[in-house]
């Protein structure tokens, strides 16, 4: 119920309500109560945050990539005398 006033209030100011991650008994709870004909619900927060900004271009960052500038993550020269 205080989803639905929560979700109420926001409509008003002009904003939206997204719920992440549920478990699959929770979302088969807001199926068959109908509650969830209204609501947007995501897997993943980062598609959530996404679903506010469609537009918006995701930068994905490789963590395991070596740096192609010949840096190593000190600044220094990989090729530097040591």
């Amino acid at each position: 119920m205080e989803i639905l006033v929560g979700r109420a209030s926001l409509r008003k100011a002009g904003g939206r309500l997204v719920l992440v991650s549920f478990n699959r008994s929770h979302l088969e709870l807001f199926l068959l109560t109908k509650l969830a004909i209204d609501l947007e619900f995501f897997d993943d927060e980062q598609d959530a945050v996404n679903s506010f900004f469609p537009d918006r271009a995701v930068k994905r960052f490789d963590l395991v990539m070596p740096r192609m500038d010949g840096l190593n993550c000190s600044g220094t020269s990989r090729n530097a005398a040591t």
